[in-house]
């Protein structure tokens, strides 16, 4: 065989052998595919997380409002807007102009039993990553004692109040007086109610316990998958905010509040356990929360279970990786969000 030939071989055999590698070097990359649309930040700037929009009652029982909302986005690009209105999503896909601003008007819809609307900008459709933004709203039909048509207070509330005292992490405050709610939990969460989860079951021997965990879940995916919910239990718990930067303190009281503030419902939320990110802790996140639990707002529906404070107690129930726990600390994290649900229910 002459050289040329087995020279020629020898090529053709190199490229079908890198073709079959294990290298992801040639798979796409859903950051870089648009030319970083995945990556550059979206934002939401009307309406206001966790304003409260007037809303009309629409035959079946059910709320609707029609609103503008409005942000900012790399000049150019498309917006993916989706909001949590049932039966159906509200979706539009407002462009960037070349300031950067977008808007599109969405008409939302849910039923007077579940008033809170979810609304995510994305990058891609269904996809809520690094870059996305996400507000959640209250629709308030006619009648309402609530203000209407208005940013939350939320802001100034959280700039005037004073540190509250750190709550005990083995026993939950406790609601005051109040009618018994069903023995029926929905739990979202991330990495750490995936590892609870059988500690918790355990633990509620008897109750329906529904949970939905992903790891490296982040809160504005956790608040959408409540929003989609078509039957929301009274009783709800959520293991969100590790997978979030410490600063988006504002998105989390908005999630606490909504949440929280259901009539005749109540959440439990817990603090947040992770190293610094970016050198920024969350400790300022955590105070708020304790702020938050001491609410007089929020005295029948919020229960607050600190976990900061547990493993600051003992350290030895946290992993190497300064986020998980160990199989230890999962059982005592699910035994006390259980103790939160069953406060929660007025069962304990």
């Amino acid at each position: 065989m002459s050289a040329r030939v087995t020279g020629l071989l020898g090529f053709t055999l190199a490229v079908v052998v890198a073709g079959c590698g294990s290298s992801t070097s040639q798979e796409p990359r859903q950051t870089t595919q648009d030319g970083g649309a995945a990556t550059v930040a979206i934002t939401i700037q009307a309406p206001a997380d966790g304003a409260r929009l007037k809303a009309r009652v629409i035959p079946g029982e059910r709320l609707r409002a029609r609103t503008r909302i409005r942000g900012r986005a790399r000049p150019g690009s498309v917006v993916f807007l989706s909001a949590a209105c049932r039966p159906e999503p509200c979706e539009a896909q407002p462009r960037a102009g070349v300031d950067g601003t977008w808007a599109a008007s969405l008409t939302l819809r849910v039923p007077q039993s579940a008033s809170f609307v979810t609304i995510d900008a994305n990058a891609q459709r269904g996809v809520v990553a690094a870059g996305s933004a996400v507000a959640t709203v209250e629709l308030v039909g006619p009648g309402s004692g609530r203000a209407t048509g208005a940013a939350s207070s939320a802001g100034e509330r959280r700039r005037t109040a004073s540190a509250s005292p750190r709550a005990s992490p083995r026993a939950p405050s406790r609601a005051p007086s109040r009618r018994a709610l069903p023995r029926d939990v929905l739990v979202i969460g991330d990495s750490l109610a995936v590892g609870m989860e059988p500690s918790l079951k355990a633990a509620l021997s008897g109750w329906r316990v529904r949970l939905d965990g992903r790891i490296g879940r982040p809160l504005a995916e956790g608040m959408s998958i409540l929003a989609r919910q078509s039957s929301t239990p009274a009783i709800l718990a959520f293991s969100l905010f590790t997978n979030d930067g410490p600063r988006n303190t504002g998105a989390l009281e908005a999630a606490v509040r909504s949440s929280a503030m259901r009539p005749g419902g109540c959440a439990v939320w817990a603090t947040v356990v992770r190293p610094p990110l970016d050198g920024v802790s969350y400790d300022t996140a955590n105070a708020m929360l304790r702020q938050l639990a001491n609410d007089p707002e929020l005295a029948l529906g919020l229960q607050l279970v600190d976990w900061a404070a547990e493993v600051g107690q003992s350290p030895s129930m946290l992993a190497g990786d300064g986020v998980h726990a160990t199989a230890t600390g999962y059982r005592v994290l699910g035994q006390l969000y259980a103790q939160a649900i069953t406060a929660c229910a007025g069962a304990g």
